[in-house]
């Protein structure tokens, strides 16, 4: 063999001869038969990467799901050194400990797999309105109330949200969040 010169493996030689026994085949059919013989070939491609990707993303979802498991596992290992020296230097601080080390646990999980907790009505913050309503009419029941007071729904008694006392500071009028009554602060009439 000369310098600079390349050979193909063995592999290459029978899989080139392949590609051209079937390029042989695929010319030698007629027209109709080559288009669903085309139109076959690329559903088996589509479904071969279907395939490898699926696979891929299965893997990828192994090694995620063992890397939190871990991290969790540590973290708890972590946890339970960390409560058993408060228990015995702060017994009474043990459970903001707790708290806060299951906060940080959802944490980790809500980063790892955001589409799940989107899902779950725990991580849902509960929108006051979720497109702008229009004004109280003269028609509308509307309730009044004092600005400095801790309010509650008149209709169905649910207190108001932080979210409903902002919009309450801000506008003229609010929604209840379960049932829709109007609340007009004193200022607004």
């Amino acid at each position: 063999m000369a310098m600079g010169q390349y050979t193909f493996p063995p592999w290459w030689d029978y899989l080139y001869q392949h590609f051209q026994d079937f390029i042989a085949w695929f010319v030698a059919l007629d027209t109709v038969a080559q288009i669903f013989a085309g139109i076959g070939i690329f559903l088996l491609c589509l479904l071969a990467w279907g395939i490898v990707y699926g696979v891929f993303q299965f893997a990828l979802e192994i090694v995620k799901f063992s890397l939190i498991v871990t991290v969790i596992i540590h973290y708890l290992l972590y946890l339970g050194l960390k409560l058993s020296i408060v228990a015995v230097a702060k017994p009474k601080e043990v459970d903001k400990h707790w708290d806060h080390g299951v906060d940080n646990i959802k944490w980790i999980l809500k980063r790892a797999y955001p589409k799940e907790y989107l899902k779950s009505e725990q991580f849902i913050e509960r929108q006051v309105v979720f497109k702008r309503p229009a004004p109280p009419t003269a028609t509308s029941q509307v309730v009044v109330v004092k600005a400095d007071a801790k309010l509650h729904c008149t209709n169905c008694g649910s207190p108001f949200s932080g979210r409903m006392n902002q919009l309450a500071q801000s506008r003229e009028y609010v929604y209840c969040e379960n049932c829709g009554q109007v609340f007009v602060l004193p200022d607004s009439e």
